[in-house]
């Protein structure tokens, strides 16, 4: 809407000659979309944590982590102490979920765990198959007993 009504005002002011129109206009088209990009950008938030919500060992839960995408650029989660997040649950997989930020969206991958990944939809977990986009404050299930939360921030 702003564009348009400052068009409006090129295009009326140099009217009554008609060379102008065609110099004016190009600088401001020019620094328009500059102006406007920036107010685009601003709603992803900026830090994303992982939040123990259930785990069979209880000192873990309400545990938040941060997720770090600028030093790790996937996260690994599952039991092996390779991963970036160990889990200590025995029904999480060794290499069982990887999350991963790209292009600012936030994606979990189920890597063919045994007791499988789950996003909650509102009434019920659902399985995760391949690589799915996640939203802050979605609600994961990895295996049968660990349930965590990603907070954006």
């Amino acid at each position: 809407q702003v564009e348009i009504s400052q068009q409006l005002q090129v295009e009326s002011q140099p009217s009554p000659s008609p060379q102008a129109p065609a110099q004016s206009p190009t600088p401001e088209l020019s620094t328009q979309p500059s102006v406007q990009q920036p107010q685009v950008a601003v709603p992803q938030p900026s830090k994303y944590y992982l939040l123990f919500i259930n785990t069979p060992n209880s000192a873990f839960n309400k545990t938040k982590l941060p997720l770090d995408f600028d030093i790790f650029p996937s996260i690994s989660l599952g039991r092996s102490p390779e991963n970036v997040i160990v889990i200590p649950d025995p029904e999480v997989s060794r290499k069982h979920a990887v999350l991963s930020l790209e292009n600012g969206e936030l994606y979990i991958e189920d890597l063919n765990s045994t007791n499988g990944t789950y996003i909650y939809d509102g009434k019920m977990f659902q399985p995760i198959k391949g690589k799915v986009k996640i939203q802050s404050n979605s609600i994961i299930k990895l295996g049968n007993n660990t349930v965590v939360r990603i907070v954006g921030e």
